[in-house]
């Protein structure tokens, strides 16, 4: 019931331990101060009204829609990674492969 935005409180004290009668015209009583609240009927009422306001879950359709739309976006977010990587992985070879080169040449220098 979170989000519904029912106050179930007791008006005298603010109290929120309750006791509940057994038929919808007697009374909801706190276990706090004793005082009456309201019939269970208007109890159930307010509830049942503020659980057809509540916001309606989003449909499978939506839920597959914005699923897919996640995926697409962190593959996209991936493989952007993963070719930066790629790239540095490239340029690291080359500068391996000049520094080797310069390495045998100071070498044969040396001969």
């Amino acid at each position: 019931m979170l989000g519904t935005g029912i106050a179930l409180s007791c008006p005298n004290c603010g109290g929120n331990r309750f006791g509940f009668p057994r038929t919808d015209e007697e009374q909801v009583t706190c276990e706090e101060c004793g005082s009456e609240v309201q019939s269970l009927g208007s109890v159930k009422a307010m509830v049942g009204g503020a659980l057809h306001r509540a916001p309606k879950p989003a449909s499978a359709a939506d839920k597959i829609a914005k699923r897919q739309d996640r995926h697409a976006s962190e593959i996209e977010v991936s493989q952007a990674a993963l070719r930066a990587s790629v790239a540095e992985t490239d340029r690291l070879i080359s500068e391996s492969d000049k520094m080797l080169r310069r390495h045998r040449r100071e070498i044969e220098e040396d001969l």
